[in-house]
């Protein structure tokens, strides 16, 4: 089934909410993944039913709104890199926070052994 004008606008609509929301706000890293998993989702629902529009007419408003949509595409594909390193200093915050959690532990149980 084809997409509609209106299936694709609610789509931008998302997209272009995640995507100011991403370019404005300092996003918790979790919060980005969960969204960005719900954005992608929608994408390859929706973008697997659109129509070739070089091969197949398309109305004006579906032309507008495949525009629309390959704006709000071109946008989130530059927004990635900076993305990417949000995740990766997120996840070498994590990964020093656990060696010091082991370390602690490890510590805490060295202690306990040699008050025994």
């Amino acid at each position: 089934m084809r997409v509609t004008p209106n299936d694709l606008r609610k789509t931008n609509q998302r997209l272009r909410s995640f995507l100011e929301e991403l370019s404005v706000t300092e996003m918790a890293s979790e919060t980005i993944g969960c969204k960005m998993e719900g954005i992608f989702t929608e994408l390859l629902r929706v973008g697997g039913r659109l129509p070739n529009a070089e091969a197949v007419p398309v109305d004006r408003e579906l032309r507008e709104e495949m525009d629309q949509y390959r704006e709000n595409l071109d946008h989130l594909q530059a927004l990635l890199p900076k993305v990417h390193v949000k995740l990766l200093t997120e996840r070498a915050r994590l990964e020093s926070e656990r060696a010091h959690l082991e370390a602690a532990n490890a510590w805490v149980r060295a202690s306990r052994h040699i008050e025994s």
